[in-house]
């Protein structure tokens, strides 16, 4: 399967962008709607046996962006700006195989270089240029177990590049029991119960907590269960 597209796109400022959300959104009611011209192309192949499934897809991508909208946070709350053009060229990548109905595997990755084209033009600030995920499942009914794995690289908080989230991986699994009327799940995420990352600075790399975009602590380890019944 091969397709393509390319378009004109605008997008509208959103209400918490102009208004904010009292102290954590600040507002920008004089923002100005995000246009680009956008394309991509891509493919999936497909292989099939009486046993194995498989797929593979690619997809390229490039945006030519005006008034480009971002998030740009301080040290209490965070603003919605446009940042001029900008220009971002990409690729995504999924592979899926099944065995039977015992196993079963996802990986997807994403990479984007999006640059801001006024300025220093550096990376846009609140965009990872890798992510992957994983995960990969057994199943022999009634029972399922999996393994999750996620990659983000490294978030540039400001258009300069000079701080940034280092990069961070998390690892989780979960296992579940499925029979007709009930139906029981319990997951661990963050299962290396990671808190801290380390940052590069001045020759050598110093601890720093982990955190989102927005400097919001992410919980470390954390179990989930959840119980079904049906009727």
């Amino acid at each position: 399967l091969l397709r393509a597209a390319v378009g004109r796109f605008v997008r509208f400022p959103t209400l918490l962008e102009l208004f904010g959300a009292g102290a954590f959104v600040l507002p920008h009611p004089l923002l100005r709607p995000e246009k680009a011209w956008a394309g991509d192309v891509g493919g999936t192949l497909h292989a099939d046996t009486r046993l194995v499934h498989a797929s593979l897809e690619a997809s390229f991508f490039g945006r030519a962006v005006d008034d480009t909208i971002v998030y740009l946070p301080s040290s209490r709350a965070a603003a919605a700006s446009n940042l001029g053009p900008a220009r971002m060229l990409g690729v995504e990548l999924r592979a899926a195989a099944a065995v039977g109905s015992f196993f079963d595997a996802r990986v997807d990755y994403s990479f984007v270089d999006a640059r801001e084209l006024d300025g220093a033009g550096g990376q846009i600030p609140g965009r990872p240029q890798s992510q992957l995920t994983l995960r990969a499942t057994l199943k022999r009914a009634p029972f399922r177990v999996w393994y999750e794995l996620e990659f983000v690289d490294r978030l540039y908080r400001d258009p300069a590049n000079d701080a940034w989230i280092p990069a961070r991986t998390l690892h989780a699994i979960g296992a579940s029991f499925d029979r007709k009327w009930i139906e029981l799940t319990v997951e661990v995420r963050n299962l290396a119960d990671l808190r801290v990352v380390q940052l590069p600075a001045a020759g050598t790399t110093v601890p720093y907590p982990l955190v989102d975009y927005f400097n919001y602590p992410l919980p470390g380890r954390a179990i989930y269960a959840t119980l079904v019944f049906r009727k």
